[in-house]
């Protein structure tokens, strides 16, 4: 197996007659039974940042950062790990699985500081393992606050297309469910004769905490106007016999604003009598 080899060597012994003695043989064999050497990668400490469980699997594919050499073997096999997380000397989580197919480890729920301590196989072409170390570790702590998913933009709409807020959502590394808070301010005028109580300002106010007392603020900020003029719903020309005008009677017209009562409506008219026939 790998390069082991076994070579038998043939010595004959001649003397100065010429007479040859019967051969005789010896072997040289190299034997495989010492494992892969390690090549120790330093300790990883990282941040929970979102999706930190992808960086955790793709740390693990990568067997930590190991390399191994073995001088009897052109490939080496790494096969599996075993690990265990814990917070102090509390263990919450063991486990191992197949580093390139797992099953892998889960980010504890809650927990603002951990460790997990690993231990990797390899093999030479020979069947020799090597164990890695179990203090190689993968260290995190939550510093890292909640991140809004897909937040709302500030807008500008019109006074009658307030929507009420959306619903949003944030995600934490090491906290899978965080604590929201919503609040809403307005500049709104209470006085419905006032202007500003159709133009105004409403904004909006998320903060997100994680378990590690991280916190996030989102702002939204609503601009509310009134631009659109009442719309006055009327005939624009309209027609009488003489006898049955009453000019007042085509003066009640519908006056309609999208946003506001009509506080005034003007009208302003000019009669022409034409003789009658």
């Amino acid at each position: 197996c790998g390069n082991t080899k076994n070579v038998v060597v043939s010595f004959t012994a001649v003397d100065p007659s010429g007479n040859r003695s019967l051969p005789t043989s010896a072997s040289f064999s190299t034997i495989d039974n010492i494992g892969p050497s390690l090549v120790v990668p330093p300790n990883v400490t990282i941040s929970c940042v979102t999706h930190i469980r992808d960086t955790l699997i793709n740390w693990i594919r990568n067997k930590g950062g190991y390399g191994a050499t073995d001088v009897c073997s052109n490939t080496l096999t790494w096969t599996r790990f075993q690990y265990s997380i814990s917070q102090g000397n509390t263990v919450l989580q063991s486990g191992g699985g197949f580093i390139n197919s797992g099953p892998y480890p889960t980010i504890p729920d809650g927990i603002c500081s951990w460790k997990l301590n690993i231990n990797f196989w390899v093999a030479d072409e020979c069947g020799n393992q090597t164990v890695t170390f179990g203090t190689t570790s993968f260290n995190v702590v939550d510093n890292i606050a909640p991140a809004a998913v897909n937040p709302p933009l500030d807008i500008t709409v019109t006074c009658n297309n307030v929507q009420p807020p959306p619903t949003l959502t944030f995600l934490d590394g090491c906290t899978r469910t965080p604590s929201v808070i919503y609040s809403q301010t307005s500049t709104q005028d209470p006085d419905t004769t006032k202007c500003a109580h159709y133009s105004y300002v409403i904004t909006r106010t998320w903060i997100a905490e994680d378990a590690c007392d991280n916190t996030s603020t989102y702002i939204q900020s609503v601009k509310v106007e009134d631009i659109s003029p009442p719309v006055i719903n009327a005939q624009d020309t309209l027609h009488f016999y003489c006898s049955h005008f009453i000019p007042d009677s085509i003066y009640y017209v519908g006056v309609m604003d999208n946003c506001s009562p009509v506080v005034s409506f003007n009208v302003a008219k000019t009669i022409e009598v034409p003789s009658c026939f």
